[in-house]
């Protein structure tokens, strides 16, 4: 179904439980008809529908659902570079997921606040939040958020130049997804690995050519409404932005 239809139908439910009265209803197609813009970064018209989720959930006293619409926000701003924005929404989320004993949650938020402060080279405040971050998910066997969180340390190491301490996170996490084939994130370590050897003079070119190969695969295999909770890896070194959702 094309992107058009998709928002013809969202909005023809929406119509229908506003008419309904429905507002757990409402909430949903709100909630669709803003994951449909997210998607397509179209961040200025998912804001206001997420917002109206998050004022129905607040409503309806339902802290998951709140936790849910504070996180998507956070997320938006920090796409668009809004990081003011974006702190005090993943404080909150982290806030209420704590609360609601949802530690793959609370791991989130503090991946998205230490990625927002890596983005703003606060790296004294973002190597700790990456590092619970890797102890949630290690704790919680979720491989692929101990990788993230591996890669976040790695590149805040690299940016930082101590390239002693990021070589060995950087392969700590392409180990990781290389055992359970996360082919982005691989790339994403491996560039990583790539830049530091330029840094320091040495030939980055089978590893490019080893990036580009695994980008390959991967474009075959991307679902682009696919809804992966975590925040995919970016802004490695010269590599920037390949891939965000």
């Amino acid at each position: 179904m094309s992107s058009f239809r998709r928002e013809m139908l969202y909005s023809e439910i929406l119509e229908n439980h506003t008419d309904l009265n429905d507002k757990e209803g409402r909430a949903s197609a709100l909630w669709r008809l803003a994951e449909l813009h997210r998607h397509l970064n179209e961040y200025e018209n998912a804001i206001p529908l997420y917002s109206e989720v998050l004022e129905i959930r607040t409503h309806l006293n339902d802290r998951k659902g709140r936790a849910d619409a504070l996180w998507r926000l956070a997320e938006v701003h920090r796409h668009r570079s809004e990081y003011k924005q974006a702190i005090p929404l993943y404080s909150d989320v982290f806030k209420i997921c704590t609360d609601l004993d949802d530690r793959k949650g609370a791991a989130d938020a503090l991946w998205g606040l230490a990625d927002v402060h890596r983005r703003r080279s606060e790296y004294k405040q973002a190597i700790p939040l990456y590092s619970d971050v890797f102890k949630i998910c290690t704790d919680l066997d979720d491989r692929k958020g101990a990788a993230d969180a591996l890669w976040g340390l790695a590149d805040v190491h690299r940016r930082r130049e101590a390239y002693e301490k990021a070589i060995p996170l950087y392969s700590q996490a392409l180990g990781i997804c290389s055992d359970v084939d996360y082919r982005q994130e691989k790339a994403a370590d491996l560039m990583g690995l790539a830049d530091m050897n330029l840094a320091q003079g040495d030939d980055g070119d089978k590893l490019y050519q080893e990036i580009t190969e695994i980008l390959e695969q991967s474009c075959t295999l991307a679902d682009p409404t696919s809804d992966d909770e975590r925040p995919v890896r970016q802004d490695s070194g010269s590599w920037t932005g390949l891939w965000e959702d």
